[in-house]
């Protein structure tokens, strides 16, 4: 009964998200952007947990350096931002991305042509940061005559999570869900194909090690390192911004890659890589930090919770 009922509430869920979905891109994009902003604004107020957490990760992160009223005006921030990229992301799930995608450019294009021009495959790192689902329609046409796929987390729901593997096969991006080895992510790297994975969550799914984000020790999977080196391939980091000013303007910032260690244990090349890649999300972050889900507990895990083994 319980499992019936559990059943029951996701698909209703689900119903309603793919209802705000369809009646948002009756809209044109600039009004549902201020549509998102102002139901992120909302949210911002009413949801007093989450927006608890944003603030004391920040604190976490910042310190004394953020003042407490500019930890607010971030965390505000960050739920606008938010509720601007859920309407866009109606338009990509409704095979409308035309314009959206029109509006996006690329800074560091040269680094695409150089990892190219190599044949290597590529490793397309990304963040929960900007509109991360909007890079994934652009992905063909930055790797032409490649493959390109995402590495995507499956969803407790279901129907939210195969209407939102649909919407981005939609967009010409293979998915990568629950179930691919190891072996099929090295198999497609090897053959010269790019792939997308987010590099910025505290889970224990999979082997990890502690890096310093911040200053302060993360836990990190370690999987991307390590597809690197089975996969032989070159990591490129990616991170959507929206242009502060013209909010329909979006840049995809590229940045150089990630620097392969020469001649060290297979241990330190995956500490060197892990401790590489997390600098320059941290550096994004910096950067522009209401683009950046604040919500996850980033700094969950710490080396006392693990035996020293995996520490």
């Amino acid at each position: 009964m319980q499992r019936t009922t559990k059943a029951v509430r996701r698909y209703l869920v689900y119903l309603l998200t793919f209802t705000f979905h369809r009646g948002i891109v009756f809209l044109r994009p600039e009004h549902a952007r201020k549509f998102g902003a102002v139901v992120g604004g909302l949210g911002a107020t009413l949801a007093r947990g989450e927006r608890q957490k944003v603030e004391e990760n920040l604190e976490i992160a910042y310190g004394d350096t953020m003042p407490a009223e500019e930890r607010k005006r971030i965390a505000r921030e960050v739920f606008v931002q938010a509720g601007m990229s859920a309407t866009e992301w109606s338009y990509l799930y409704n095979g409308r991305a035309e314009g959206l995608l029109s509006n996006v450019t690329t800074e560091g294009a040269e680094y695409i042509k150089q990892a190219m021009a190599t044949g290597r495959g590529i490793i397309v790192l990304g963040a929960h940061y900007g509109n991360w689902e909007l890079m994934a329609g652009k992905l063909p046409s930055w790797f032409p005559g490649r493959e390109a796929a995402a590495v995507a987390r499956d969803l407790s729901n279901p129907w939210i999570n195969d209407a939102l593997n649909r919407a981005r096969t939609i967009m010409g991006t293979r998915v990568f869900t629950r179930g691919a080895t190891g072996r099929e992510y090295i198999r497609f790297l090897r053959a010269g194909n790019a792939l997308t994975v987010l590099g910025d969550m505290d889970t224990t799914k999979g082997s990890g090690i502690f890096v310093n984000f911040f200053g302060k020790p993360a836990w990190t999977q370690d999987g991307i390192a390590r597809l690197a080196r089975m996969g032989k391939a070159i990591i490129l980091p990616f991170f959507d911004q929206r242009d502060p000013v013209n909010l329909e303007k979006h840049v995809v910032k590229i940045y150089p890659p990630i620097p392969e260690p020469v001649g060290v244990s297979e241990e330190e090349y995956i500490r060197q890589i892990t401790q590489s890649f997390t600098d320059v999300i941290e550096q994004a972050v910096r950067d522009r930090p209401e683009l950046w889900m604040w919500m996850h507990r980033r700094w969950r895990h710490q080396p006392s919770d693990f035996p020293e083994s995996q520490a």
